[in-house]
């Protein structure tokens, strides 16, 4: 009985001290990840992806060109999923978060005033989406049906816009808009550096990362 009770106690030793390794390992693991990150980041590397980019485009495509208004009021109501002034507005402004990054010509290698002008043709949308459920709660018909006919008539325009020729940026110009890009991001990083290690003293910066940023002065 002594023997078991013995044999019991020195098992939870070792497990507790198995959960203390373990939690070791995992700061430890945390810590080796942080550090590897950081000797990663390579500011010659945009952080927007032409995905991101195709991703916002494919959602305006499907809520706002792809998408038809039900023929009468009464129909509009009783669907489970419908366009509201709450969908247009995100829809909306996943596009203009979109164009305020500063990786976007970058990336696109298409110059922001299109994308601007590509918000131009998005953006009435949010106002006609209002209409339309404005119509919806007074249940007037006329204006229901008024609103969607603007909505037809916005999707042929933004649809017109985007069958025209595409602009490109120059290479000459592209290669400056990279080059300031790959300043920024440096100079962003080594302010986000600075401050951690302002409040986490003791903190390097590694050698690594110093090496490939001297490349970009």
């Amino acid at each position: 009985m002594c023997l078991c009770l013995l044999a019991e106690g020195i098992y939870a030793q070792n497990a507790d001290k198995g959960k203390n390794v373990t939690k070791n390992s995992v700061s430890t693991a945390q810590k080796t990840n942080a550090a590897l990150r950081e000797a990663r980041f390579d500011p010659r590397k945009p952080q927007l992806s032409a995905d991101q980019v195709k991703q916002v485009d494919n959602r305006i495509r499907r809520e706002f060109l792809q998408y038809q208004f039900p023929a009468t009021l009464e129909e509009y109501g009783k669907q489970e999923k419908r366009m509201t002034e709450i969908t247009a507005f995100r829809t909306a402004t996943s596009l203009r978060h979109m164009i305020s990054h500063p990786d976007l010509e970058e990336v696109m290698k298409v110059p922001r005033t299109w994308y601007q002008n590509y918000y131009a043709q998005v953006s009435p949308f949010e106002k006609i989406a209002l209409n339309v459920v404005n119509a919806s709660r007074n249940n007037n018909r006329e204006k229901y049906a008024a609103a969607v006919e603007a909505f037809k008539k916005q999707q042929a325009a933004c649809l017109a816009f985007l069958k025209k020729k595409q602009p490109k940026i120059g290479s000459e110009q592209l290669i400056k808009i990279r080059n300031a890009n790959i300043r920024r991001r440096r100079a962003e990083y080594n302010a986000r550096i600075k401050k951690e290690r302002e409040e986490t003293p003791g903190r390097k910066i590694s050698e690594k990362y110093k090496q490939m940023t001297d490349l970009f002065p």
